[in-house]
């Protein structure tokens, strides 16, 4: 009995070993493609160093261009626990000389210029990067099988300039990739872009919730080689493994308010309590991080 034993669980090391051997051989040409972006020294001398298993992802939602930045989220991976807020896209940030929102980061001085505006604001460590423009984002939802979300209200949207059409029904149901995108650019909320940043975090979640776990492993080769061309990030493939079995997820609104100054609507946060926050959950330093890039 204990040589049957045995005999099975080297078998079951061997075939994990296989299959890991299998899933890497697959998608490591399409990963590597995905860290061949036009600043990526630039973006790599602002990051901070990682140190430890915690981490922080900036996760970005771009345009089809991908200048314009729809969605900014901080993703802060600590063990099996996941923290997740959303910096809103009209916070007001100093950019150069200027105060501007800081969606205009992207646009001003490209990747780097965002994170040092992100670090700015929060306190908090970059260590990993990821930019996804809209067609990634629907392919990567149409990988994974949909996904199973309660949309919060009727969602109707059209224009014809951007080529947006939404048309989603409140209620719990099954989302493709299109679906997707249609609820995470929805923006006629109560709350303006805090009920979207809200949706948009409730929307990761449920991804985390239903798609990283073991039973997906085998369908992350497609995933990587359909958006490869739709990502661009310096994340790692230990790490991209790490994140399958990932636990508690918890969501974080960041403090503040919306404010017109000099006639221009932002998001003006509360910063003894962003940074707190960020300190607390975010492995922040509790205060503004320091300039390293100029443009």
């Amino acid at each position: 009995m204990k040589s049957f034993l045995k005999a099975f669980l080297i078998t079951l090391l061997i075939l994990a070993l296989l299959i890991g051997g299998v899933v890497f051989f697959l998608i490591k040409p399409a990963f590597d493609d995905m860290h061949d972006g036009e600043d990526a020294e630039e973006i790599a001398r602002v990051l901070d160093k990682r140190e430890g298993d915690s981490y922080n992802v900036l996760m970005l939602g771009v345009d089809g261009g991908g200048k314009r930045t729809d969605t900014i989220m901080l993703l802060s991976v600590q063990g099996k626990e996941v923290h997740i807020t959303s910096i809103p896209r009209d916070t007001r940030v100093k950019i150069g000389k200027n105060h501007q929102k800081i969606n205009a980061a992207l646009p001003t001085g490209g990747v780097p210029m965002l994170v040092e505006a992100v670090r700015e604001v929060t306190g908090a460590p970059i260590h990993y990067y990821a930019k996804v423009d809209f067609d990634g984002f629907v392919e990567i939802i149409d990988q994974l099988g949909g996904v199973d979300f309660d949309v919060p209200q009727d969602m109707q949207y059209s224009d014809p300039a951007q080529g947006l059409e939404i048309n989603l029904k409140q209620g719990y149901q099954h989302l493709n990739g299109e679906q997707a995108i249609q609820l995470c650019r929805f923006r006629k909320y109560p709350t303006a872009d805090i009920g979207r940043t809200q949706v948009q975090q409730q929307f990761i979640k449920a991804v985390i919730d239903q798609k990283l776990n073991l039973g997906n492993l085998f369908k992350l080769p497609g995933v990587v080689k359909s958006v490869g061309e739709h990502v661009e990030t310096n994340f790692q493939m230990r790490d991209l493994f790490s994140l399958i079995g990932i636990g508690d997820v918890q969501l974080h609104q960041m403090p503040g308010e919306g404010k017109y100054i000099g006639k221009v609507s932002y998001f003006v946060q509360n910063k003894s309590e962003t940074y707190a926050m960020f300190e607390q959950y975010f492995l922040g330093t509790g205060e503004p991080a320091e300039k390293v890039y100029t443009a």
